[in-house]
This record gives C-alpha cells, structure tokens and sequence, in this order.
C-alpha cells in the first residue's frame, strides 16, 4: 500500500508497518521562541505528509545523535505502529492531552538506509 496522505496513515493505524521517506528535523518540536531544534525528527514521506517520530511526551521522542547524524537529510525506512493524532501528554483513562493532526509513530522498532540505485 502506498501512503500518501493522513488518510493513508488512518487505514494503518494501529499496526506495524514500514514507512519510506526523509529523515529530517521536526518542525513540531522546535522552541518556538528561539527557533531551536530540539532533537526530534519526523520522516518526510511527501510535500503534504510527515510522520513524527515518536510522541514529544517520550523521552526516547529525542533521538540520539549518532542517529541523527547518520541519516538527517537521507532516504530511510521505518518500521514502527504509526498513529494518525500525535499526543502532546500520555493519554490515560481519565485524561485526553491535547493533541495535534500529525501523524506519529508511537513505536519505532528499525530504522535503516535505502539504497539508492540498481
């Protein structure tokens, strides 16, 4: 199936799948006062269509440098859950935390190079 849109990412919700598209800096979870990255990144799958990479609640939400390092701006595959909302707090029975319409992976489980070519 080819994901193009939130749409798409509602159809998969909820299960694992493996998503491609480039890995690139989080315009979420930037401080909006300083203009400063905070180590989380999304997966740019289109011009209209990114998924976060994990919830900003999450420690795990701010990836590790040699990480980023290793694939900010490159063409990568995914497999994790994605979601369609993504959280801003942990949901629990009694609370519903704000949320935002980006689509979020909530489990990331392999992230791996594409390789370009033959």
């Amino acid at each position: 199936m080819k994901i193009n849109t939130v749409e798409d990412i509602e159809k998969i919700s909820g299960q694992t799948v493996t998503l491609q598209g480039i890995y690139v800096e989080s315009k979420l979870a930037q401080k909006p006062a300083k203009g400063v990255h905070t180590g989380r990144y999304s997966l740019k799958i289109s011009e209209t269509l990114e998924v976060l990479l994990l919830p900003p609640y999450m420690p795990a939400s701010v990836r590790p440098t040699e990480e980023a390092d290793r694939f900010k701006g490159k063409r990568v595959q995914i497999k994790g859950i994605v979601e369609p909302r993504t959280y801003m707090d942990k949901p629990t029975l009694e609370y519903q935390p704000q949320s935002v319409s980006i689509p979020c992976f909530v489990e990331v489980s392999d992230i791996k190079l594409v390789q370009e070519g033959p």
